[in-house]
């Protein structure tokens, strides 16, 4: 076996630590490829950041092969047909270690192939029928091939009652510390059964968007007591859809959350009001309601929270606000420490603008994004003047309605760079 075997056989024999990695990035600079080498260490140093940390939005907004691993394709095994590596999340930690798939039974064909050449961790099985109609992942939840996987995802499949309890009882899913459910549909029993023991006290994230039925089954949130690691809740349903927040947000297995989004679901100002006075925002660094129309008097309330304090990224995109919502927002003294503020498709229009501009966090933040928000002239050169060229990173101002001049595209671009979207 030579040193690089010997040296990436460690890697896959301890997938979870990073001295392996690092030591192989060090015989890469030794034998002449300082470039992948450079790469193992930069992810390696994202894995340990949120989403919403500079040093993340500097590698998605200037270089996104960073994350993405573009430039080393080669370092990725072909697959069978059926089966991909994702696009945005093949790599992590320097290395391929997501593989998507069309239905359980071609991973388990190919799993161990796979595992030997990559350090696998994260799996997303796909729909291959009618997602109206159960799927079948007794052999997956049967297979110890699930022992490598932290990272288990579904699109566009049917689950039951029967599958979900397959998956708390397997003794191949104790690695498994992040779900996700993309398009899927749970039948009424699934999703109360996805919230007991022993899975949900493992977790450290949940993400179910853009599913659709099952959601009386979050009422099983309150019943969890026990210590629990979840500090990623992500919900998203449809506007018609409403969730009984007032009691959710009470609930144990969301204290200690840093990131919390319900998107696209009908919330109101009681609602506002619930989750504000509920322990779960008091260490949230994340905060995101898309497309929920909480109204002026719902996001006056939001922005008198005082808990509110440790949030670092704010999401408002699809809420119809105006300047006078957009006013509350600004002269809370709650979000200073805002690093990133989205409040796209917004009519924010110049007044709002030149209202946000005045907001406390304006000079810390590294983000900010107000496209399709009908900001003209005069709000661009107030936003202009509050931000800080030296801490942003992005700046998104365009609108598919109104066109800045060009003297004023001028002035930004001379002030931020490339780092303007107009």
């Amino acid at each position: 076996m030579t040193d690089r075997e010997a040296l990436f056989a460690a890697i896959l024999a301890h997938p979870d630590e990073d001295t392996p990695r690092l030591m192989f990035a060090d015989w890469l600079d030794e034998n002449g490829d300082a470039k992948y080498a450079t790469f193992i260490r930069q992810q390696i140093e994202l894995a340990k950041v949120p989403e919403w940390d500079p040093l993340w939005l500097q590698a998605w907004h200037n270089d996104r092969d960073w994350l993405t691993g573009k430039r080393h394709e080669q370092f990725q095994p072909k697959l069978p047909e059926g089966m991909k590596w994702p696009p945005l999340t093949t790599f992590r930690r320097g290395f391929p270690s997501h593989v998507e798939s069309n239905g359980p039974d071609l991973f388990l064909k190919h799993a161990d192939k796979v595992a030997a050449k990559v350090p696998l961790q994260a799996l997303t099985i796909h729909g291959t029928q009618d997602w109206r109609n159960p799927i079948d992942l007794t052999a997956l939840f049967a297979s110890p091939h699930l022992v490598r996987i932290k990272h288990l995802g579904f699109s566009l499949v049917h689950l039951t009652g029967e599958t979900i309890q397959q998956l708390q009882s397997s003794p191949h899913t104790q690695n498994i510390t992040a779900l996700t459910f993309e398009f899927t549909h749970f039948e009424p029993a699934a999703l109360r059964l996805l919230f007991q023991s022993p899975l949900i006290e493992r977790l450290e994230s949940l993400r179910i968007e853009n599913s659709t039925g099952g959601w009386a089954g979050l009422s099983a949130l309150q019943k969890i007591a026990k210590p629990h690691r979840l500090r990623t809740l992500v919900l998203t349903g449809n506007t018609a859809m409403t969730l009984s927040l007032s009691r959710m947000v009470r609930a144990p297995l969301l204290r200690g959350l840093k990131e919390f989004e319900i998107s696209v679901f009908g919330m109101s100002e009681k609602d506002i009001a619930a989750l504000c006075d509920s322990p779960v925002v008091g260490g949230l660094e994340s905060l995101t309601l898309i497309r929920t129309n909480p109204g002026t008097d719902g996001i006056a309330k939001l922005a008198g929270c005082a808990s509110l304090r440790s949030l670092k990224r704010l999401r408002l995109a699809a809420n119809k606000l105006g300047p006078v919502a957009v006013k509350s927002l600004a002269q809370s003294p709650h979000l200073s420490g805002l690093l990133v503020l989205d409040l796209q498709n917004n009519p924010l229009r110049d007044k709002g603008a030149q209202v946000l501009a005045g907001a406390p966090c304006m000079a810390n933040l590294a983000e900010l994004e107000l496209m399709h928000c009908d900001v003209g002239d005069a709000g661009a050169e107030a936003l202009m003047n509050a931000l800080s060229a030296d801490k942003l990173i992005n700046l998104s101002l365009h609108s598919s309605r109104i066109e800045l001049s060009d003297g004023v595209k001028e002035k930004l671009g001379k002030k931020f760079g490339d780092r303007l979207f107009v």
